[in-house]
């Protein structure tokens, strides 16, 4: 609701205005190490895109629900972010922080194969939004916030626990 803009996309009661957006969330986990050509973990999915078949919904993903955010991690679409707050300096500046996980990630060692190069140069130019910047301070005030969204009763599992799943999974 202030400088960031966090509340241009995630309103209304369920702090998500259901709709897709781009936001140039990296494309691999965030423990991903990328230090050989045959890079792992690289998630090249394009987004809505793949549905709707339209130019304008490439990277573009829903938003989601902040409701228990800060008990949710890892965050970003493929698992990008570790930290609440790097995925927040990321939104916060999506070009920026794109590049630097980028650098972060594929270090000085092989390039990235070109198909992944192609992806990324892609996804940079489909991000909509300008960096923007936060104090410190307006930051940790963001994560507080978020984590005042924290149901601690659905987190407990209010229904309890099923006894099955449709995937017929193990149960922790």
């Amino acid at each position: 609701y202030g400088p960031a803009g966090c509340g241009t996309c995630h309103s209304g009661t369920f702090q998500t205005d259901h709709k897709f957006h781009v936001v140039g969330m990296p494309p691999w986990r965030f423990d991903s190490v990328l230090d050989t050509p045959e890079t792992t973990h690289f998630d090249d999915r394009l987004g809505r895109i793949e549905v709707t078949e339209k130019k304008q919904d490439a990277f573009a993903f829903r938003t989601p629900s902040l409701r228990n955010v800060t008990k949710t991690a890892p965050y970003g679409y493929s698992g990008s972010f570790e930290k609440l707050e790097d995925a927040l300096r990321h939104h916060i500046a999506p070009k920026a922080g794109l590049d630097g996980f980028v650098r972060k990630h594929a270090g000085r060692g092989p390039h990235l194969p070109k198909a992944q190069q192609e992806h990324l140069s892609k996804l940079k130019a489909a991000i909509p939004t300008e960096d923007r910047r936060l104090s410190k301070e307006q930051l940790s005030d963001l994560i507080a916030f978020l984590d005042s969204l924290t149901d601690e009763a659905a987190l407990a599992g209010r229904l309890g626990k099923p006894e099955e799943v449709p995937s017929s999974l193990a149960l922790d």
